[in-house]
């Protein structure tokens, strides 16, 4: 008898991957690090053993954006490139003479290749920073990112270009209103060509403003938070084969609001208490003095009797409609002390007010006017003193609109109706008053009567 024994077999392979692995053995993509095995029979029936060995790497190399290149004087033009943070890998700055169809590794100062259209003052060209001087023609730069066995990744192309001019451009800002005291906007340059550095003055510009240089350079510049109108300056210059251009943008903040005093246009009778006006009377002007600052609306407040300032500046101001100008025509005054002031305010929180000006108008009746008063007009309010409420009836002839206004003893309207003449029989009044003295104000056309009435 013939006896032969067949062995098994086995073999092992270790592979370092980026990110996956496909192992051909098995036609099996793997992703995570680890060890591997594949049987299978050999040529002589016995059992094959594959062992893989897998490491892998996920952490990809990452770029960030570069900043860098622009137009330059031939010859004796630089810049510096650089890489901005967060970059993930090994850097390597890499150039282009043929337009970017191919990139070499930039030199270092110590291996400037003969016949390149720049040199550089750099140690090495592995840093987040790359000086290129003595540029003599256009040249395309890029930074190539490497980590570990994984591929690499590439920044944007930065270009070296050849001029004879710096063109200035133009500033935008981001915010273009006037600014409140205490913020700032984003200043951005375009259109421009050549190196940009800032500057600014105070507001106005004159001959005699001094300019200040800003840290940075760029494109953009952030004015930080401003207290006062500020002058931003940008200047822009290729080299020596040029002169230095500049364009400038007014960053203006908004004044603090300023009240100026009101006076009124003269009449006769003056508006006064003891000269008042009527209240058909529509000539009668206010107007603010020069020299206020902010946007203005004008308020009223209407009181039965004479108010202190204490006492104004206490009371709920009405805003006149469309009130916004420096002068007011005073229009649908009421019987009694109209009081009127403008308030000031910067749009930013800052609001301040002039003092007020008083004007007391009254019912009038002229001959010409006897002909449309009521034949009869009688007003009756009862029980008076009250505790608990009180009914007011008006007898008139007239059919026009009766008007009833009710004021507290500061002068406060606390209490308005205006209704048809056949409704005011036994109108009651005064429920949710307080105990204290009010002034009833009862008036049909230009004819009216007043009566004080007791809340026990």
């Amino acid at each position: 008898m013939f006896l032969t024994i067949n062995n098994s077999t086995s073999s092992s392979q270790s592979v370092t991957a980026c990110n996956s692995y496909t192992w051909s053995i098995n036609n099996q993509t793997y992703t995570t690090s680890g060890t591997y095995i594949s049987t299978s029979s050999n040529t002589a029936g016995c059992l094959d053993t594959k062992t893989l060995v897998l490491t892998i790497n996920n952490i990809s190399s990452v770029a960030t954006p570069a900043q860098g290149g622009g137009t330059v004087c031939s010859g004796s033009g630089s810049g510096t490139l650089s890489l901005a943070v967060g970059y993930i890998g090994s850097i390597q700055w890499m150039y282009s003479i043929d337009g970017g169809i191919n990139y070499l590794p930039a030199p270092n100062n110590s291996t400037s290749a003969i016949g390149l259209s720049f040199s550089t003052s750099s140690v090495n060209s592995t840093g987040s920073t790359y000086i290129v001087t003595n540029i003599s023609s256009s040249v395309k730069f890029l930074a190539r990112v490497t980590n570990g066995p994984c591929s690499s990744a590439y920044s944007n192309v930065l270009t070296f270009f050849i001029g004879t001019q710096a063109i200035a451009g133009t500033i935008t800002a981001s915010t273009t209103d006037s600014l409140c005291p205490g913020t700032g906007t984003l200043l951005t340059l375009s259109d421009n060509i050549g190196t940009v550095t800032w500057q600014k003055t105070l507001y106005p510009v004159v001959s005699s403003s001094t300019w200040t240089s800003l840290a940075g350079v760029g494109k953009t510049t952030a004015t930080g938070n401003l207290t006062v109108s500020t002058v931003f300056r940008a200047s822009v210059t290729i080299g020596s084969c040029s002169q230095i251009v500049y364009t400038t943008y007014a960053v203006l903040i908004k004044p603090k609001p300023v009240s100026k005093t009101i006076t009124a246009s003269a009449s006769t009778p003056s508006g006064s208490a003891k000269a008042p006006l009527c209240t058909s009377f529509t000539s009668k002007v206010l107007t603010i003095g020069a020299g206020s600052s902010g946007s203005i609306q004008w308020q009223r407040f209407v009181s039965a009797v004479s108010l202190t300032t204490t006492q104004l500046n206490s009371v709920a101001w009405s805003n006149i409609t469309n009130a916004t100008g420096i002068s007011y025509t005073i229009i649908s005054p009421q019987i009694g002390f109209n009081y009127f002031r403008a308030r000031f305010s910067d749009g930013c929180g800052t609001v301040v007010y002039n003092a007020a000006l008083v004007v007391v108008f009254k019912t009038c009746v002229t001959k010409l006017d006897i002909s449309s008063l009521p034949s009869v007009f009688e007003v009756i309010v009862v029980p008076n003193p009250s505790t608990y409420n009180f009914n007011l009836s008006v007898n008139s002839s007239s059919e026009e609109r009766v008007n009833i206004s009710v004021y507290d003893i500061t002068g406060r309207l606390i209490d308005k109706a205006d209704i048809n003449p056949r409704a005011v029989s036994n109108l009651q009044l005064g429920e949710a008053y307080p105990s204290g003295v009010f002034t009833v104000i009862v008036s049909q056309q230009d004819y009216g009567k007043t009566i004080r009435i007791v809340k026990k």
